[in-house]
This record gives structure tokens, sequence and C-alpha cells, in this order.
């Protein structure tokens, strides 16, 4: 409790200080700041899916004005006769400003990547459950209850958007704003299978693909594991293999042997 006490109130003071330092000034500076619509447009919804309810431009703007406090707080260092911490504060400004802009592009590929191991659950219930009389909305209803918690936002617009406007233009709208090459794929099948083609042996060859996104996960966890552990399983798996390989040894030695 005092831990997450603590964490409350250090991003309360984080929030505090950019309200009175960042803000009012950043405020100005989004003014001049000009974006392609395109880009524009997927900036905000990248900015939406992790969360942050502020707008491209104010994005970069914070990020300019952080950059620029680090750069007058530096100046005083040539003020009191140390010009060479000015000199580092001018690097780190810089180094803040592009780690603050790829703040987002982290977050979403970190959604990415959860939301890439979930598929194949994603594809297990649907091809459990579609039928001729399972609405596409109730599937996906029934697939966001057991998702990972970085999918939930991007299947909530999706079921919102299924009960609003046509399958197609919704599942359209979902794979451009995930932008994952796998959901796309996947996708691409659900927009088949509503125009009413056979998609049995699409989802058949999706599942294989999904047994090495599997795998992968599986290696994954083992990797992460402490090195004790990882050698313990690899230990396990090698003992396996032997008493598995052993008895066919044996019986291929006995079956020379006989031809001797």
């Amino acid at each position: 409790k005092k831990a997450v006490k603590r964490l409350v109130n250090q991003k309360k003071l984080s929030d505090d200080l950019k309200e009175f330092f960042v803000d009012p000034i950043s405020k100005v500076i989004l003014k001049f700041i000009k974006m392609d619509r395109i880009a524009r447009e997927k900036k905000r919804k990248d900015l939406l899916r992790v969360g942050m309810d502020i707008t491209p431009e104010k994005y970069y703007a914070d990020a300019i004005v952080i950059s620029l406090w680090i750069l007058c707080l530096g100046a005083l260092f040539i003020l009191i006769g140390f010009p060479l911490f000015f000199a580092i504060s001018v690097i780190l400004s810089f180094a803040l400003f592009f780690n603050n802009i790829e703040v987002v592009n982290k977050k979403i590929n970190f959604i990415n990547q959860a939301i890439t191991r979930d598929l194949p659950k994603f594809v297990m219930i649907y091809d459990h459950a579609r039928g001729d009389n399972v609405q596409l909305v109730d599937i996906i209803e029934k697939y966001r209850q057991a998702a990972c918690e970085e999918f939930q936002y991007d299947l909530d617009l999706l079921i919102v958007d299924l009960k609003t406007s046509s399958e197609e233009a919704a599942l359209i709208s979902f794979s451009e704003r995930t932008n994952i090459q796998e959901l796309s794929n996947f996708v691409n099948i659900l927009l088949g299978s509503i125009k009413g083609d056979d998609v049995s042996t699409a989802i058949k060859l999706t599942e294989r693909e999904m047994e090495v996104i599997r795998r992968e996960e599986k290696n994954r966890k083992i990797l992460a594991l402490p090195d004790k552990v990882r050698m313990a399983i690899v230990a396990t798996g090698v003992m396996a293999a032997i008493v598995a390989v052993t008895p066919i040894i044996m019986d291929t030695v006995k079956g020379i042997s006989m031809f001797k």
C-alpha cells in the first residue's frame, strides 16, 4: 500500500510540475506545429491506443518545451563559469527530445507484440464459435473476456463499430488502426467469410501460423526464466529425449548383431 501511495504521489507531483512549467508554453508552441493530415490522424489514434488523450501537436510541443527547459537550466552553468556542463545539457536536451517523441512508438510496439502473442487464442475462439447463426460481434465479445489487457481497447472500439456500422467497415478500420500484419491477415479471412467465401482452408493455414507464434511465445517465456530454472528445463528435455531414443538404439544394435 505504501508503494502504491508513493507512486500515486510521484505521478501527482509530475503532473503538477508539467501543468505549471510545460503546459502554458506548449499551448503557444503547438500553434506553430503543422502536420500532414494522414500522419496526424495516425498519431492521434496511436496516442489514444496508449491512453494519452492529447492532440499530436500537444504531444510534440510538450517534448520541445521539456528540452528547452533543460537548455535553460544548462545555460545557468555558463553564468557560474562551467561551460562544459552547458554542452552536456545541449546533448541531454536533444537526447531527451528524441526519447520523448518515441515514447508512444515504444508503447505501441509493446502493445502490438502482446496482441500478436494473443492471436492464437483469437483464432481458436473464432474457429470454434463461428457458424451460420452466430454473429461476429458475439464472437468478438466472447473473445474480449479472455483477451490480454493490451488488446481490450482495440476490441472495445471494434465491438462499438460492429454495432454501429457495417461489419466490413468495422473490420477494415480495426485492421488499419492496429496495423499488425498477422492480425490484418486474419481480418482478411473474416472479410472473406462475411462475403460468403469458404474460409475453412484459410483458417487451418492460419492456425498453423498461430502454432509458430505459440512456440515462439513458449521459447520467449523460457528465455525470460532465471538461468537455473532454464537449465533445469533444458536438462529435463535432454533426459526425456535420451529415454525416448535409447530403446530404438538398443533394438537397432540387436538387429545388427543378429546378422553377424
